[in-house]
């Protein structure tokens, strides 16, 4: 007659079967936390902790200000800010954002706050109304949106450098954006953006900004005014390229252009480098005299411009062409230190008309 075996797996059983309890425990909690998220995240007491809170991480942080406006909504997928604002240390504002609404994946979110690695990805962000008000400071040239967003730290007293956080921004809307920029070299400009679509990776230096489309209304010094669309890629390192097709005094233009800074090598700082392209198809008369009153040309007239290489040896090539007429320039331009020209010009079967609609035909 066989004997039956002593039952040893009873405690076994049962210590699995205890930390299965607790593990539905856990899941229990996490998924009524989650819940209680859900059903109650929107509620007003809430939003102002949450709004507190986050107030709090940003303070001091920086030498200017960041205040944060009221949490309109809040739930596990969308967050609506009333106003969200950037001021100077002295306390004028330098950034403002109006109504954002941010939405979001939770469990992508959960994942970067839990430490995984990977970067944190907002779905989309629309701003309706914003303002950004820019001066340079005429001692250190330091723009007053850097200034703010400096550390106050003084430098000797800074922490080790972390890898940057990376965030990325795969669509941001803006509706409307007030520009007004103050600088020496240009003056005064107020400008209006509006209708932007773009993306964005942050990640220190190698951010990347991809801004598919704006609408641009300018008005710069002396009454010139600019109406378009354009584009906008910022790569890491210092390259800048820029498409934009519009009118300048209701004079057609298109213009691309980049423009990169090198990073800097042992044996110093290699020149920036720019790439132009304009085109006017077309300029008429009465429109260039009205902007020059000098212009002695009385007929339309269309111009090409392409320039590339660094700024102090810009190679340059342009043709202005009249009727028949048609004049070539091609040579070396220095934008920097010092503003200077040396060109060759080729004039090819000028036209009297060109400079009176009376002139017979030549």
């Amino acid at each position: 007659m066989l004997k039956r075996a002593p039952a040893t797996v009873a405690p076994a059983r049962g210590r699995g079967w205890r930390a299965a309890r607790a593990l539905g425990w856990c899941l229990v909690f996490v998924l009524s936390t989650l819940l209680g998220l859900l059903l109650h995240g929107n509620a007003p007491a809430l939003r102002r902790t949450t709004a507190q809170a986050i107030q709090r991480s940003l303070d001091g942080n920086f030498r200017g200000q960041l205040v944060l406006g009221e949490i309109e909504r809040l739930s596990a997928t969308r967050l609506a800010l009333s106003r969200l604002e950037l001021r100077e240390p002295g306390g004028a504002p330098v950034l403002s954002l109006e109504r954002v609404q941010v939405s979001y994946g939770l469990w992508q979110v959960l994942g970067v706050l839990l430490g995984m690695d990977q970067p944190l990805q907002l779905q989309h962000i629309r701003v309706e109304r914003s303002r950004v008000t820019l001066s340079a400071d005429p001692e250190t040239g330091r723009w007053s949106l850097e200034r703010a967003l400096q550390s106050p730290r003084p430098p000797g007293k800074t922490k080790p450098k972390r890898p940057a956080m990376r965030i990325a921004l795969p669509a941001i809307e803006l509706g409307e954006l007030e520009l007004q920029v103050q600088h020496p070299s240009v003056g005064r400009v107020q400008a209006s953006v509006h209708h932007l679509r773009a993306s964005a990776e942050l990640a220190g230096a190698e951010s990347r900004i991809d801004v598919q489309r704006f609408g641009l209304r300018l008005q710069a010094p002396r009454g010139l005014t600019v109406s378009g669309t354009g584009s906008l890629r910022v790569e890491p390192h210092g390259f800048i390229a820029s498409t934009f097709h519009g009118f300048a005094d209701g004079t057609e233009l298109d213009l691309a252009a980049t423009f990169e800074q090198p990073a800097q090598a042992a044996g110093g700082q290699p020149p920036a480098q720019l790439s132009l392209r304009l085109e006017v198809p077309r300029a008429q008369a009465q429109q260039l005299r009205r902007r020059f009153p000098g212009w002695p040309l009385e007929s339309d007239v269309s111009a090409r411009l392409s320039a590339s290489g660094a700024l102090e040896a810009l190679q340059v090539e342009a043709e202005l062409s009249a009727l028949s007429s048609r004049i070539q320039a091609r040579g070396e331009v220095s934008l920097a230190p010092a503003r200077s020209a040396r060109l060759d010009l080729v004039a090819q079967d000028i036209d009297a008309r060109l400079f009176s609609a009376e002139a017979p035909e030549t």
